[in-house]
């Protein structure tokens, strides 16, 4: 049903690779997020929450830099160094390292131009035109919400499988490595939509999906089996069905997990107000 819409999806669809590491530990925790171009200025569509993420990735590099200098002046003295750990306010559960690596663009602080919706976690960013892109989605024409028992098709890049990164010991941090597998394939999910999700003042800006998206799947493209694009994949949400569950010994509720998307006309009226160009 949706063959032809995720192979055309793929040819404008990209992940973000992201590594973070916490406060004493060496384990690197490898994430993705989805942005999917939409025409050949190079700007992209994604989630604010993405966005934020990647904006905020000086600010805590910078900070565990300024650590790191700090603690290697005092490294033989125990009581001064819990000083340093102190004044920086770190502790187990502390980020200290965000690496980001958009496909095709490298690594390193990106420079971006980015426009952030003021109300919904939606966000446009310009990168530099990608070079391996010259197909872009056309969106969805309608007014008002997509209809209840529409069929859809997400596509994002959930269970990460890019390898292309290594702990560095002597220089205490995150490293991309060259030449090593970067690639990790994007995974469709279906789903029928089942109810508008609205804002405190009943607006409707979005909808339910009956399938969860995974983590990885934000920013990603909701699409129909012609590959027009009716929204984008943000959340997932966790509605209580109203009784327990037995495991093991324990008394569990039994939770369904439902996509959550934008609807194509905020995402429409966003790219026209901000003079982003894109297809319908």
């Amino acid at each position: 049903m949706f063959v032809a819409a995720i192979r055309q999806a793929n040819l404008y669809a990209r992940p973000l690779q992201i590594l973070t590491r916490y406060f004493g530990s060496r384990d690197i925790n490898r994430l993705a997020a989805t942005f999917f171009a939409v025409n050949a200025d190079g700007w992209a569509l994604t989630c604010k929450h993405v966005v934020e993420l990647m904006l905020d990735e000086g600010r805590i590099n910078d900070r565990y830099a300024g650590y790191r200098a700090e603690f290697a002046r005092v490294k033989a003295n125990k009581s001064e160094r819990r000083k340093v750990e102190k004044k920086f306010g770190y502790h187990r559960a502390e980020l200290v390292e965000l690496r980001t690596q958009m496909a095709g663009l490298g690594t390193g602080r990106f420079e971006i131009q980015a426009r952030l919706h003021p109300h919904f976690d939606v966000a446009l960013v310009r990168f530099p035109p990608f070079a391996d892109i010259s197909s872009f989605p056309r969106f969805a024409t309608c007014d008002g919400p997509v209809p209840p028992g529409t069929m859809l098709c997400r596509l994002g890049y959930p269970l990460p499988t890019f390898t292309n990164f290594a702990f560095n010991a002597t220089n205490d941090q995150i490293e991309w490595l060259q030449g090593a597998d970067c690639i990790t394939d994007a995974f469709p999910l279906e789903g029928m939509v089942t109810r508008e999700i609205r804002n405190e003042e009943g607006f409707p800006f979005g909808y339910e999906l009956s399938t969860p998206g995974i983590v990885g799947h934000s920013g990603g493209p909701v699409f129909d089996a012609e590959g027009t694009v009716w929204g984008m994949q943000y959340a997932t949400g966790h509605l209580d069905m109203g009784f327990g569950v037995k495991v093991g010994d324990a008394q569990q509720r039994a939770i369904l997990h439902v996509g959550q998307c934008i609807q194509p006309f905020v995402l429409t009226e966003f790219m026209a107000a901000v003079g982003v160009q894109f297809a319908s």
